[in-house]
This record gives C-alpha cells, structure tokens and sequence, in this order.
C-alpha cells in the first residue's frame, strides 16, 4: 500500500518532498503572535482580517482560493465548492492565512489554534502548508467531520528564526468526504470556526532579533551508525539528522551502493531536521554506503550541508532467507481472488499469529511491510499452516507453498517450508473508515486490505451481538446503531437503497478462534459476564486489528470482513463505553399505566422434548423452558418464572398486556404469573382476565390487572376469522379486547392485544386454512406474510369501530408485537384508520433488533379521543439491548455460565422490549340518576334519592332533583325509574 517509487543511485526520478526550514535566532519573548476573531460574522465575507498583532507583527487576512465560493453561517467563516482531487492536494481550493515579520525581527512559531467544521458532503483532509516550501509538504494533516473541532497544532517547532512573510494555506487533500460516503461534491462546505473559549485563531510564537543565518546545518547523528555491522537488511529507512531544520537542495548525486548486488532503490524525504532515505530490501552480508553530496540538504536561510557518507554492513542471511521471492501485493492483485495461484515463494512480517489445531484458526498472516505503492492490492495473506505453531507476532518469515483462495480468502496452503528471517520491520496499522464505498464489479472495498493490520480510527456502535455467546462476534457499524429499512423508509426501493447503505456501514469484531460456546467469551474485557455485559449501543473507537474473511467457525456465521485483535491481553482488545442499563422504567406520567410485552413463549408446561401435549388442542410442542436444571438446582422455569415477574414489578403497570402466553385447556399461566407478582407484594395486588384457551396456536394473549386501580367493563372480545374473515386465525393469533374503568373516577379504556403473523413464517401456500392467502415475501423489506399482517390489520380497524366489548367509549389503545416496522402497510393501515402511533416520533427508538438492524415491532396505538389524554410512551430498554446468551435457557452453557449469565433481574427476560403508556384519563360526563357515580342508574340510586324525598334541593342532593323545579318529588322518582338500567333498578 506505501508509496515506492524509486530513485536510482544515480538520477533522481521526481521532485523530492521539500520541508520547513530554519533561521538563527535571538528568542527574547512569548506571544500571541496574530489573531482572527470570527465572532460575529456570518460566513459569506470574501476576507476575514485581522484582529489582533504582537508589536512589529502585520497580519494576513484570511482569505480563500479561487476554487472556492462564499456561503452564509454564523460565528464562521464558510466556504463552498470543495470538491478535491483523488491525485493529491487541490492548489484551488484552501483557506490562507499568515503573518508579515517586521524588520529587524524574527519569529519562531510554536503553535495555531485553529477550529473547523465540514458538512458531511465536505472535505475529508486537509493539509496545513505553508510559503516556505512553496506550499509543497504538509506540516500536519487534519480529519475533518460535522461538528466543531478546536486543532491545537505544535506541529510548528521547525519554523525557527523566521523574517519576511510567510503564508499559510489549509488546503484539501484527497476527495473523501467527511462523513466518509463517498467523493467530495462540489457542493461540500468547510467553515473555519471560532475558539469557544477565545472566539479567535491564533498563531503563537516568540519574537526575537533578526541576524544573518551564516552556519550551514551540521551532520549530527545517523541510523544505522556509520560503521555498523548486523544491519537489518530490511530496515526500510536511512536516517540522517543534522543540527537544524533542513530543506531539500540538489539530492541529484545522492548514491546508496551495496557491492555485489544491484542498485538500491532509495527515495529521500526531508522531515523537520532529518534527512530519510527510505530503501528498498538489502543483500544479506553486504558492505553498504551512503554517500550524500554536498549541498544535497541546506537550511532555510540556503546555506548548504557538507557531504556526508555512511557505510555499514548487513546482517547475514538466515538460511534460505533474502533470495528471491514474489512480493505478497504481486500475489493478491487487485481483483476478489488471487492474482497468482500455485507455487511461490514470499516473505513478510507475522501482523497475525492464529496458529496451533482447531478452534485456532490454524494459521497466521504475513504482511509485507512496504507494500507496492498500489492502492488497491493487499499487501498481507493468509498462511495456512494445519496444527504447527512454529511463528510469532513481529517476526519476518519466508514462506514455501501454494497459492489461491479458500472460502473467499486469498491463502497459501500446502506450506512446504516457514523459515525464520529474523525481527521484521514494524508495521504500522492502515487507517479504514467506515462506511467503506461500494463494490466495484464484484469486488469489496476492503478487498485492498485483506489480511493487513487495520485500524478504524472512528467511533463504531455495537449493532449485532446474536453471536456473541455462540461464536463470540459483535458486528459494529458507524454513525451509530443501524436501523431496520422498512423501519426507517417506504417498502420497496427506498427501503432497499437503506439496506444497501446500512452494508457499508459494518464490520465483524471476532475473537482469536474458530470456538463455539467459548467459556470465557472474551469481549468485554476481561469476559463477559451479567456483572460486566455488552449491550447494543455500547461504543469503542480506534478498533485495531487483523482484517480477515473469514466464517466465524459454523454456516451459521458467514464468512465476512472480519477484525480479529492481536491477542487476548488488555492492550490488544477494544475499550468499550457502556450504553448503561435502565434503573427505572421510564416516567411516563398520567394517573394510569399500561404496558404491553411480548413475553417470548411463558408456559407453565415444561417442554420435555418427547411429548407434543400443548397447544389448544394439546397436540402441539411446548414452548418455552426445558426440563433442565441449573448448577444451583434452579430449573429452566423456575429461572424463567424468577425474570418474568422481575421486570412486570418494574414496569409497575396497571394493566399488562401479554403476548405469547401458553394457551393449553387446563393451564393457566396468567394465573400462575399474577400468584407470583402478588407473593412478591404481599397482597392480592393483581387479577387477570380470564379467557381461557381461544384460537389454534399453541400461544395467545391476555391481561393482567390491579383490581384497585381498574375494574372489568363487561367481557372480553376476541377478533378471530369467524368474526371477520381477514382476520386470518389460523397465523395471526386472534386479537383480544377487555375494557376498564378507572377505579378513581370511572373513566374508561378499551385496550386491544395483539400478535400478528410473523416474518420468518412460511406463507407461500394457502393450506392451513379457509381464510389463509398466498402471501409470500416481494422482496420489498416486509418479508414474508405482509398480506396477512395487513389483513388483520384493516379488520382491526373495522372490529373496534363496532365497539366490540360494548363499553360505549371511544377511547382505544392498540398493543402488541405487530411484527410490523414503522414504515410498513400494518402500521400504515392502523394509521389511516385514525390510530396515532405513540412512540413513531423518535428515529432512532426501537423496541426489537434483528440481524443488527433495529426498529419496533411492539405498538402502541391510540384511537382519536385517547391521544390528548396520553401523557407519554416510550420502549424500557430491558430486553433488546441485552445479548441472548443472558436469558434463562441452559442450552449450550458451561456450568459456570449458569450463574455468571444469569441474573434473577428484569434484564433480558424475552427478545422484545415492552411499551409503557402513561393515560390522563378525561373523567366520565355525569350521568343522568347516576347519584353515587358508579355509572349505573340502579337501586342504590333509588335509596339515594328516597333520602332527601320531599325536600329542597341543596348542594348535597342537586343531582337527585331530575326535573329541575328546585324539590325533590315523586316526578323526580318516577323520572329516576325510567332511567334504570335495570327494571325496577333491581340490584
């Protein structure tokens, strides 16, 4: 991947690289030299100017480069039109500024302050250059992104003794926009930003008394030593530092000659005061000299360096090693499968050392440490070396076998002879961003850095943690956790053009091995644990590794683009920062709460794995626990039990509505549930609904309530096929409604449970019923059985218009898993239909997580007249978040996982999260003859009334006087009669 193009010995084939130079000074004092105060403005000045100067200082105005527009912002100085160059830095667009020294002066610069902002379409890097070189070399490069950014460069030490005027120039290099997406468009913005703390740039520096620069820089030091023997023959780079900072003068007669063996290719640089050569791979055992002309180098001020020369002895060759061989780049090529294939030879350094028998992944990867200057080949492979562990980290190899690509990855194999060549060069890890562009006919992006050691320098999201326990992988993505397509945009090709971003946004995270159901699963550091978890959302930033294709050990998890750390010690695994767990169910308000949970199949029966006895017609396979016992004697039920009811007591809801409840004749695991919340609260502080068994499945619905806070309004309602035939019962699981009434005040509510057909089910045949459609997944982002889902969704609609549970109020809400995202026809259909969803008004909420995308499955939906009494919703975070492997279930654990994975806590109790609704329930209009305010006109109204026979109407008994003639009589009676609800308002 470096860029080497060579010089000969003899003739320089390019420019060489010029750096800052230095002037003798006389510092007499510190200061601020000049400085831009861009408070205030509005961005689209031509010039900025100056606002401030030390004594003897002029300052430049900052302006911009003719490739450049203005734009408006504020506090700013903005720019519009970078669009950069994919060569290099574009010499059109920059922002320039500087500072004039007065006579007799000079400056040495020790630091600029300088803030930043890009729109995401902007540029990417810029460099800092400056006049002194002729705006040639970078002193620093900066990475830009969309939110303020103070840079504090002390990258400014070599600009010493300075007179005259010296310009600066921030100027962009590359085209790779900020957000990472792509080229730079022409209409990217850069604004230069003010210091929060000052409201300015700054260029600092001292003052001193100018003199003529008479003394020529001197040779002080150089590496290797001259006269040095065992020299790395691989060193890579010739060091010459002299005595001051230095610029390039005539290198044409730079010479590196090693006798005996060709020429080397040498390409000198110029950094601050050294002179570096960086060489190619020397002979072995070979006397080598440097010899660098007179006036090769001078300082700013041009007085020339003397000749130097430098002469050292290369190590000698460990057996077999620095003969020829085909360089690693050669191998790989740049297309998706190896370039060369059969027998070589080659050489590199061991960034990666997997060896030893499975689960290892029996192998290491050699990378070579200069690379071929060409972006786009890899520069490391993959040695597949079976149960040998014979390499380490750091060590340069040279390998004997074949060539060619295994599952995708480009390898050697048959591996005939792994010589040890001594330490290897360092190597330095490639910087990757995500999200990565686009494949290029059929070939991956990442494709270039196969096998090399990478680094994201970003901050990435753990968006997938399914595997973690299985296989020990986390897949990561940028700019946050990624969201479902359809969640997030219209079926179809919207949602597909979402999905196609969301792939260049990820990478796996794996472990060292090919392990399942490792014990310890290594990330987080120093394991995972209940007491030390990953949770989605958590955060890590600078992630380093190995970058393999690799499968993670099953075809249950693919081969993909993979970072594998160097080892299991602290240092080489990624830092994560916590998404922190939730200690309260979130403040919803209101005087009344209701919740709805998708509880993930709670049976009472336990699932012995022979016998098929549940289910509505106790035919079908339990669900739910095993019959397992865990080390502590717990069994997969009773740890099931112990979670379920944690997190119902924390949701402290008034009403529950559950999803996903056994539903066999003769069991009732509502009823075993609300034993268990009443043993914790020590009184008879929940009921539930009892329903019995309904519909075919083996899992229905139910509610669970505190008595003193709602009471029943009549029966329940169910929504099955034989009410409306697109209600479809033989997949959706048949909708239940219950009404309530506020205890406090009679208020009512009608909530409606539901759990609609699944996406992973099978519906391309109508077999399974009368109702049943052919309904398979378009490929628009719904999946499988959206027709079904929408279908039970319009009879939903049109069932509650009927006011099924006769309660007389229009006040609905609508829960459960809908098995729908937000943006799909199920959700639309209740939408239209006059149903606001509650929790639609946050991006980036989410209830369920699949695949490491995320969105909501669970819904709460509130009918016209119940939105204003709403007073909030919102998803408690207990479930989604949390990895799989914490749940009660036993399977696949050690027995030291029983107690480290589990927690009796609400904390990963099913795979969805629950809804919370918070209700300020407008209070019942009063009721003609209702004088008690029960909402019945019965006889205890009567009885009422008979009190005050006969007397003037008072305060106390206004609402007893129904003809209002200020008395209460016998026409009020009569009128009371009337209004009963029952004849004769018999009780």
């Amino acid at each position: 991947m470096t860029d080497t193009s060579p010089y000969s010995v003899r003739s320089m084939r390019r420019p060489l690289l010029l750096w800052l130079a230095a002037f003798a000074v006389s510092p007499v004092a510190a200061d601020t030299l000049v400085s831009w105060d861009l408070s205030g403005l509005g961005g689209n000045q031509i010039s900025t100017p100056v606002t401030g100067t030390a004594t003897g200082i002029t300052g430049l105005a900052i302006t911009r480069g003719t490739g450049l527009g203005t734009s408006t912002c504020s506090d700013c100085m903005s720019s519009n039109g970078w669009e950069g160059t994919a060569t290099g830095a574009d010499a059109l667009e920059y922002y320039s500024f500087g500072l004039s020294v007065g006579a007799g002066q000079s400056v040495t610069l020790t630091e600029l302050a300088i803030g930043t902002r890009a729109s995401g379409t902007g540029p990417g890097t810029l460099g800092l250059y400056t006049s002194l070189d002729g705006f040639t070399t970078a002193l620093t490069t900066l990475t830009q992104n969309n939110t303020n950014t103070l840079y504090t460069l002390a990258h400014l030490s070599g600009l010493a003794g300075l007179t005259g005027t010296i310009e600066f120039r921030l100027i962009e290099i590359g085209n790779t926009q900020a957000d990472g997406s792509g080229d730079t468009a022409a209409g990217g913005t850069l604004r230069l930003v003010a210091d929060s703390t000052t409201g300015d740039i700054r260029l600092t520096g001292t003052i001193g008394t100018a003199g003529p620069d008479l003394e020529a820089p001197v040779l002080t030091g150089t590496d290797p030593a001259s006269g040095a023997v065992g020299v790395d023959p691989v060193l890579g780079t010739l060091t010459l530092t002299y005595s001051e900072a230095i610029r390039a003068g005539n290198l044409t007669g730079l010479t590196l000659e090693c006798p005996a063996a060709e020429y080397q290719p040498v390409i000198p640089r110029v950094e601050g005061s050294r002179l570096l050569i960086d060489i190619g791979d020397l002979p072995t055992a070979t006397g080598c000299s440097l010899s660098v002309p007179a006036g090769a180098v001078t300082d700013l001020a041009g007085n020339p360096a003397a000749s130097a020369a430098l002469s050292f002895t290369t190590a000698e060759a460990l057996a077999g090693c620095g003969g020829t061989y085909t360089p690693i780049p050669a191998i790989q090529g740049s297309g998706s499968a190896a370039a060369i294939t059969g027998a070589v030879t080659t050489e590199g350094v061991v960034v990666g050392d997997y060896e030893g028998p499975s689960p290892a992944l029996r192998g290491f990867y050699l990378q070579d440490p200069v690379g071929d200057g060409d972006e786009t080949t890899a520069d490391a492979i993959f040695v597949f070396h079976g149960d040998t562990d014979s390499v380490s980290l750091g060590q340069r190899v040279r390998v004997v076998g074949s060539a060619g690509e295994y599952q995708g990855q480009t390898q050697l194999s048959g591996v005939t002879e792994v010589l040890d060549c001594g330490v290897g060069a360092t190597v330095a890890p490639v910087e990757v961003a995500l999200p990565v562009p686009a494949a290029v006919g059929g070939v991956d992006y990442l494709e270039r850095y196969e096998g090399m050691l990478v680094r994201f320098p970003q901050t990435l999201t753990v968006t997938n943690h399914f595997q973690l326990g299985r296989f020990g992988t986390l897949e990561l993505s940028a700019n946050g956790r990624l969201m479902q397509g359809t969640e997030a945009a219209l079926p179809g090709a919207a949602a597909q053009a979402f999905e196609a971003a969301n792939l260049l946004h990820l990478i796996w995270l794996d472990d060292l091995s090919q392990a399942q159901n490792a014990d310890p699963v290594v990330f987080p550091d120093p394991g995972l644990s209940v007491a030390n978890p990953i949770r989605g959302g958590d955060t890590t930033t600078g992630l380093t590794g190995v970058l393999t294709y690799t499968w993670g050990g099953n075809s249950a998890s693919p081969n993909a683009w993979r970072v594998r750390p160097l080892s299991i010690a602290t240092v080489d695994l990624p830092v994560f920062v916590s998404n922190p767990r939730p200690d309260a169910a979130p403040a919803v308000g209101g005087t009344l709460r209701v919740a709805g949970l998708n509880v993930e199949n709670y049976f009472v029966t336990v699932d012995d794995g022979v016998n098929d006895i549940c289910g509505a017609t106790a035919n079908m396979e339990c669900r739910g626990a095993d019959a397992l016992v865990d080390i502590d004697g717990l069994t997969e039920q009773e740890r099931q039990r112990t979670k379920k009811l944690a997190a119902l007591t924390r949701l402290d809801a008034d009403i529950l509505a559950l999803v996903e409840l056994e539903n066999t004749p003769g069991v009732e695991p509502l009823a075993d549930l609300v034993d268990g919340l009443n043993e914790l609260t020590g009184a008879p502080t929940y009921a539930y609904v009892e329903t019995g068994v309904y519909g075919g499945d083996a899992i229905r619905n139910g509610f669970i309530y505190r008595p003193a806070r709602v009471t029943l309004v009549g029966d329940f309602a169910i929504l099955d096929d034989g009410v409306d035939p697109r209600a479809i019962d033989t997949r959706n699981r048949p909708a239940l409604a219950q009404s309530f009434a506020q205890v406090a005040d009679g208020a009512r509510l009608t909530v409606v449970v539901n759990h609609f057909k699944s996406k992973g089910s099978d519906c391309n045949t109508a077999t399974g019923g009368t109702h049943e459609i052919v309904d398979p997944d378009t490929g628009d982002g719904q999946g499988n059985c959206n027709l079904t889902r929408t279908s039970m969704a319009n009879a939903l609609v049109d069932w509650l218009a009927t006011d099924p549970t006769g309660a007389g109020d229009a006040d609905y809400l609508i829960l459960g898993d809908l098995n729908s995202y937000l943006q799909e026809d199920p959700l639309r259909t209740l939408e239209s239909g006059g149903y606001a969803n509650l929790v639609a008004g946050d991006p980036s909420a989410y209830s369920y997580t699949f695949n490491g995308r995320w969105g909501h499955l669970d819904h709460a939906l509130a009918s016209a007249s119940l939105v204003e009494q709403v007073t909030g919703a919102a998803e408690y975070h207990i479930n989604a978040d949390e990895p799989v492997v914490f749940d009660y279930n036993l399977e696949f654990k050690t027995t030291n996982q029983h107690s480290t994975y589990f927690a009796s806590d609400e904390f990963r109790i099913a795979d969805h999260d629950p809804v919370l609704v918070g209700l300020l329930l407008d209070p019942p209009a009063p009721r003609p003859g209702d004088l008690d305010g029960n909402r019945a006109v019965d006889q205890d109204d009567l009885d009422t009334l008979k009190l005050s026979f006969n007397q003037d109407v008072t305060a106390a008994n206004a609402t007893g006087d129904l003809d209002g003639d200020g008395r209460i009589t016998v026409l009020d009676l009569r009128r009371l009669v009337l209004l009963c609800d029952r004849p004769k308002c018999a009780r």
